[in-house]
């Protein structure tokens, strides 16, 4: 028979192994309905900036950012997430034109939760710094211990860095976070599609800018007999 304190036990072992968020950054023109499509929906987060228009921001930022200051905007993003978030040991950072197979995600989430101390992603050079690793901004996951340094010690001159918010997030972990002795990890670019996605008879356009018609199939009226 299953007792309450086995239930409650299972229940908690559950909670734990979902602990985690997918950070998403939106503006105006992001979709609201994609993202609800997406089988990690009830684990995004949507950031919006301070004047944003979106159905639903779950961390409304204190200000508006332009692309230059995007690495005031991520430091500003994870400040938040920690703070309103204690209890999540995985933190991804999606942008709103990807698609990342799920079971992958879940391997990720896995790995990083394991490790305690991972960062992972696409990875390019930083700034200043031979042996560190920034990871492409579109998909990267972190464990809270990286999440919090970078928080909690990243600071105001940091932010001139690079105006690559990505550059920036690395650049800084590296130069602030090395005492954490985290670990890096390559991700499995197969599973992330950017901007398109094309798999047997499906092709989309991930990053519609409005600049071309997007045209429906024409629907022919079925003719009644």
């Amino acid at each position: 028979m299953l007792t309450v304190t086995r239930l409650l036990l299972i229940l908690a072992f559950a909670y734990r192994c979902s602990a985690w968020l997918a950070l998403v950054p939106v503006s105006n023109s992001s979709s609201y309905t994609f993202l609800r499509q997406m089988r990690v929906f009830p684990h995004v987060r949507t950031i919006c900036d301070r004047d944003t228009s979106f159905p639903h921001c779950d961390i409304t930022l204190d200000e508006n950012y332009v692309y230059r200051t995007l690495p005031a905007k991520t430091r500003d993003m994870f400040r938040k997430a920690v703070r309103a978030y204690p209890d999540e040991n995985v933190f991804i950072k999606y942008d709103d034109d990807v698609v990342v197979d799920y079971d992958y995600v879940l391997s990720v989430v896995n790995d990083v939760e394991k490790s305690g101390k991972m960062y992972l992603g696409d990875p390019m050079q930083c700034v200043g710094f031979r042996d560190a690793r920034c990871m492409n901004g579109k998909f990267y996951a972190v464990s809270r211990s990286i999440a919090e340094c970078f928080a909690y010690l990243v600071e105001d001159n940091d932010v001139n860095v690079s105006s690559l918010e990505d550059v920036f997030f690395g650049t800084v972990v590296y130069g602030k976070c090395s005492y954490l002795g985290f670990e890096y990890k390559s991700d499995l670019e197969k599973m992330i599609w950017h901007k398109h996605y094309q798999n047997q008879n499906v092709c989309m356009n991930l990053a519609f800018k409005g600049d071309k018609d997007c045209k429906a199939p024409v629907r022919e009226k079925l003719l009644s007999i």
